[in-house]
Parts: C-alpha cells; structure tokens; sequence
C-alpha cells in the first residue's frame, strides 16, 4: 500500500508538469496575468493564434449537420457516401462566421517555439512550451503545480522571453534559455 501512495503521489505532483523531450528535466507549466505582459504579445496571440471556442463550436455545427443529413438520407434510401458534406456546408460556415463573438475565448499560439494558452474570462496566459524557463513560485491551489512566472520561487516552469514585456511592463523573473539549464 505504501508503494502505491507513493505512486500516486508522484502523479499528482506530476501535474501542470511535463517531462521536456530536449532537456529530460521535468518543467512545470508556468502561468501569467495578461496585463503583467506588454499589450502587444496579447494582441499577437489574438491575431496568430487559434481561437479554440471557435474552431470546437464549428466543428460540433458540422458534426450536428452531418449527422442529421445522414438520418435524412437513410430515412430517404439515398446513399451518404454520393453527399458532399462539405459543399453543402459552407453557407452554414459562411452565416457562423458572421455571427461568431468572441467572448471568453482560449487562444492556442504556437510559434517561436513557445505554446501558449491565453483565457480571455480570466485574462491569464499558460506556457505549455517555451524556449524559456525560471524558477517560479508554486500557484497552488488555483493551478496546482504550475509557476506563477511573475515572482521568483523554486519551480522550474515554462516562462515567456524578455521580448514578451515592455518599459510599461517590465520582466520581473529573469528567464533563461532552456538549453542552458540542461
């Protein structure tokens, strides 16, 4: 029993955690408030990043379409496989387009090597891979095991280069490129 304790203690300690693929060293996820960040890395995570509220709703409006041109077409002896499914779909597309708000969304960016989630309804950003690390403070229990990058601590966490801050909003935990720590 004692062995299994330990086992899943490791696995909860493992969480907001990855095993680095380059480095092997375990890194935490680390996690930031949007307005501790220069106003133009949000803006650059909205213009190239993918909305994910977006692209999740759009795909369940197709699947609902598909799967209801199915039944019509079974209750109606048409074969399915002779439907273009995706011809019939874009005037739907088209008007979801047009009246998508983004509201409370999650933003999936993916460049430079970072891979960062921003969530609007709270205004934080979550580093799941970066060139970058630190050592910052544990943020129990609102992300458990994850590294609030702002404040120094013991964390080895994902953080966000100095080129993520301006003057407005100074970098406060100095990162450090990650194949330096290895």
């Amino acid at each position: 029993m004692n062995g299994l304790m330990k086992t899943m203690r490791k696995v909860i300690e493992m969480v907001n955690s990855i095993i680095d693929e380059k480095s092997g060293l375990e890194i935490h996820y680390g996690t930031i408030y949007g307005n501790d960040v220069s106003n133009f890395a949000l803006d650059d995570i909205i213009t190239h990043g993918k909305d994910l509220d977006y692209e999740e709703g759009l795909n369940q409006l197709k699947e609902d379409f598909e799967s209801h041109i199915r039944i019509f077409c079974e209750d109606n002896y048409i074969t399915f496989e002779n439907i273009d499914i995706d011809s019939l779909f874009e005037p739907f597309e088209e008007d979801y387009n047009n009246s998508y708000e983004s509201m409370d969304a999650t933003y999936l960016y993916e460049e430079d090597g970072y891979e960062i989630e921003y969530h609007t309804y709270d205004n934080s950003l979550i580093i799941l891979k970066s060139p970058y690390v630190c050592y910052a403070a544990p943020c129990s229990p609102c992300f458990p095991n994850g590294g609030y990058i702002r404040d120094k601590g013991n964390v080895l966490s994902y953080c966000l280069g100095v080129d993520w801050y301006d003057e407005d909003y100074p970098c406060q935990n100095e990162p450090i490129e990650l194949e330096k720590v290895v």
